[in-house]
């Protein structure tokens, strides 16, 4: 029920705010027009161009600073903002986008000697930056004053014994608004004969949280354990590596040993504080999507005489079909079929699951040289497309795999918060594994990237990845 619920009331404002955005950037423009007409009539050449093409005001300034507003990530976590940051995030927000679309337009405009091209432009920056957060302060409000009567709910669980659940739950009571926290029960990090406290439930331990997060639609993770707090974290954030949507906040006391940004969220609630735990931020996220999108089109454009080619000598090499797929885990420990060509011969696994060693007789004539040069990885471009994979991030592995590598290494399922890719940083830097152990060894280097991630990073690996395959070191 919470989760059909939030669900709506999250559509419902994130519907808002991009009504509001766009007449936002309409009535900006507009009035930048208006007021630049009246006291500079004698210089149309850009104004009027832009007043004889209406659409450009009404779909193209409007598109852009959606998608603007879209990479920077405003429209996400949209229940969590608050009114402070918004005014504040709407400066820095406004003037790069104006700054881009005044100076972008201007090119072909007659030059405006200094300063005098200044005024112009604050003048569009003020606009753009009042007409965004004057209706973005009022909805910001509205969710606010909806979550502090109650009518906004976050169902929460909290982790820690009885008696931290009881501190946690006094400083709860002691809040002089309310945050939405909803506490369905709690977990405790062993095995403790902990009770019911007055309506909050014991579940049980830690171990159960995964299927407790699915089963009550959990929305946040409050950590009250005091003792031994790293191994608590720890086990809390694999726990949460599959539930995005799910927030965690501790006690202030430990935040210094988190590795994330910790943030108050009101002064007038709880003590609490919110953890962020993304891998990478939104914007990030945005513009990392549009370069997979972009790099993969051209290439298996730029690469389809060399696609058929391989087909061709696919089929003329062995029996069997050219593409090869098989069940991956990806993004949020959600399976998805990845697609290579075919490497080995038919019935490779006859003999149960295995990974490929340094010269498999399993591998076809020609399988080892697409190996060797990584080309058997060039149909992955069409799981990036798909939204399945990225260009770069950690390489996906079998479910069967993942269950022995978690077994050793539960952090693992850490790398589930972000997408998997056709190369990674652990496939550079240690290459191919061949059995669990050594899996576990590349884990560090993978969790390295996601710790250190960053678009200049990608390229970098981008481009270990072409010298690999002009000297053919893969395998």
């Amino acid at each position: 029920m919470f989760k059909s619920v939030l669900k709506r009331v999250e559509f419902t404002y994130t519907l808002l705010y991009l009504v509001f955005d766009y007449f936002a950037s309409v009535v900006a423009t507009l009035l930048f027009l208006q007021v630049k007409h009246a006291y500079n009539p004698s210089r149309l050449s850009f104004y009027a161009l832009l007043d004889k093409h209406v659409l450009t005001i009404l779909l193209f300034l409007p598109a852009f600073w959606l998608l603007y507003y879209f990479l920077r990530g405003d429209y996400t976590q949209i229940l969590r903002k608050s009114r402070f940051f918004e005014i504040l995030v709407g400066l820095k927000t406004t003037f790069f986008g104006s700054l881009l679309i005044y100076f972008a337009y201007l090119i072909n405009d007659t030059v405006t000697p200094y300063p005098f091209a200044v005024f112009p432009f604050l003048l569009f920056w003020f606009l753009n930056y009042t007409t965004l957060v004057l209706p973005r302060y009022f909805i910001t409000k509205s969710v606010v004053k909806s979550i502090h009567r109650n009518q906004i709910e976050f169902p929460a669980l909290l982790v820690g014994n009885v008696d931290e659940v009881n501190i946690a739950l006094q400083d709860l009571g002691k809040s002089v608004v309310s945050m939405g926290h909803r506490v369905m029960g709690y977990v405790s990090l062993t095995k403790i004969p902990d009770g019911s406290i007055g309506e909050i439930r014991y579940f049980g331990t830690l171990a159960k949280l995964p299927d407790l997060i699915e089963r009550l639609n959990v929305r946040e993770v409050i950590v009250a354990h005091t003792a031994d707090m790293h191994e608590c974290l720890e086990k809390v954030l694999i726990a949460l590596s599959d539930f995005p949507e799910v927030a965690l906040k501790v006690i202030p006391d430990n935040v210094s040993i988190l590795t994330g940004q910790a943030k108050i969220e009101s002064l007038l609630g709880s003590s609490w504080v919110s953890v962020d735990i993304q891998a990478i931020s939104p914007w990030q996220e945005a513009l990392k999507r549009l370069i997979d999108i972009t790099f993969s089109i051209c290439a298996l454009f730029l690469l389809s005489p060399l696609i058929l080619a391989i087909a061709l000598a696919i089929r003329l090499d062995s029996k069997g079909k050219v593409f090869f797929r098989q069940e991956r885990i990806g993004l949020f420990g959600k399976p998805f079929n990845i697609i290579k060509f075919r490497t080995m011969h038919l019935d490779a696994e006859r003999y149960g699951i295995k990974t490929s060693a340094h010269r498999d007789k399993r591998v076809t004539k020609i399988g080892r040289f697409l190996r060797k040069t990584r080309l058997d990885e060039i149909p992955q471009f069409i799981n990036v497309l798909k939204g399945e994979m990225s260009i770069v991030g950690p390489r996906p592995e079998r479910q069967y795999f993942i269950d022995k590598i978690v077994a050793i290494a539960p952090y693992y399922k850490l790398l589930h918060r972000v997408k998997p890719g056709i190369t990674s940083w652990g496939q550079i830097r240690y290459g191919y594994a061949e059995t669990v152990e050594e899996m576990v060894e590349r884990l560090r280097y993978d969790l390295t990237y996601m710790r250190n991630f960053n678009l200049a990073l990608d390229f970098k690996i981008m481009l270990y990845t072409a010298s690999i395959m002009l000297r053919g070191r893969g395998q």
